[in-house]
């Protein structure tokens, strides 16, 4: 499946274990499989990215027993792992980083379930984007977002997590949220507001 990913021109892959159970849930399986893929496939194309792989406990709410160390200490120390805060949708903090960190033994690539709305579907998520510690830059590997469904509906946020991600320590959200409402609805950026406002995360 990887080569012919490869053969499309996909260059960076990733593999995910979440919401999985029984004998494929297991860190050390896990781990294997990782380095078995980057043996086999990534140090064989040396245009292809370094793995990233998203744990099946992949927040801190759902973390038990050894697994994320022995991930830490199995993984290859080229290979991301996603992380998604302390619980399933949460925003990230120094506190949380420093947690993880330590035990992935390597700089977690944060997963933001922002402004994905599958947890609550009756309302779109359009408003400030905030609530990310502005002191992580160096403490994260890779930084994504996980919009909604609505693709059009998902720019407004995903404007600000690019400002976000380009210059953490001047991020402003309200600022951005403008610029973002601005960029996306030159000709009528009053009513869109409006209309941001008034779908927002309660």
């Amino acid at each position: 499946k990887l080569e012919k990913m490869y053969s499309l021109g996909v260059r960076s892959f990733a593999i995910f274990f979440d919401d999985i159970w029984g004998e494929g849930a297991k860190g050390d399986k896990q781990a294997g499989l990782l380095n078995y893929a980057t043996d086999q496939f990534v140090r064989k194309h040396r245009d292809v990215r370094p793995l990233i792989l998203c744990p099946t406990q992949y927040n801190k709410s759902w973390s038990s027993g050894d697994y994320l160390s022995t991930l830490g200490n199995t993984l290859y120390p080229e290979i991301r792992i996603m992380w998604t805060g302390n619980s399933v949708v949460d925003m990230i903090g120094k506190q949380d980083m420093k947690w993880i960190n330590s035990q992935i033994k390597r700089k977690a690539f944060i997963w933001l379930n922002y402004p994905v709305n599958d947890y609550c579907q009756s309302r779109l998520l359009m408003g400030k984007t905030y609530g990310n510690d502005l002191d992580i830059y160096d403490m994260v590997s890779g930084f994504c977002s996980n919009p909604m469904e609505y693709a059009e509906a998902s720019k407004v946020s995903l404007y600000s997590i690019a400002d976000y991600t380009w210059n953490m320590p001047q991020y402003d959200s309200e600022a951005s949220w403008q610029h973002a409402m601005e960029a996306l609805m030159p000709t009528c950026k009053e009513a869109f507001g409006f209309f941001c406002m008034n779908n927002v995360d309660l």
